[in-house]
């Protein structure tokens, strides 16, 4: 989440220095336009997505003019009235639209105070495997223990 130095939710727009929000594969805005959001290509060792993030965030920090990077996935200070936390926009075209609209539905839905809430989210890449390997029933099982949803294709 990008902040003023006081801690308040940034009110600008998406920097353009970070390529639009709506087609730069790898730096986007979540729900809220302040509201940053990583993406990292799917890769088998862990340590070269940790660099990825590193470098992105690096990157972004040096790209921001006069904000801060809220780092914690509790929001910052946020404004009083809930309409006044602004939604991601992408631009005019139809699938820039659509997106601004579908956050809209969802702030009405859950409440925007409720979708400015961040985390992590991890893609894993599997290599193949044979069909019915010890792994993948090891995994299948640990699926249903821990409601982890996973699709093999």
């Amino acid at each position: 989440m990008r902040v003023n130095p006081d801690g308040t939710l940034s009110g600008t727009t998406h920097p353009i220095h970070l390529g639009s929000s709506l087609t730069n594969h790898y730096i986007k805005t979540d729900f809220a336009e302040p509201q940053l959001e990583y993406a990292t290509h799917p890769r088998p060792k862990v340590e070269a997505n940790i660099r990825e993030l590193q470098d992105l965030h690096i990157f972004t920090i040096r790209k921001l003019e006069n904000e801060l990077i809220w780092p914690f996935s509790m929001p910052p200070v946020l404004p009083e009235e809930e309409n006044e936390i602004p939604l991601g926009q992408y631009g005019t075209s139809h699938s820039g639209r659509w997106k601004t609209i579908y956050r809209h539905g969802l702030g009405l839905r859950y409440g925007r105070r409720m979708q400015t809430i961040s985390g992590v989210h991890y893609n894993f890449l599997f290599r193949r495997f044979s069909s019915g390997s010890s792994w993948e029933k090891k995994f299948l099982i640990l699926q249903r223990k821990r409601f982890l949803l996973y699709t093999y294709t």
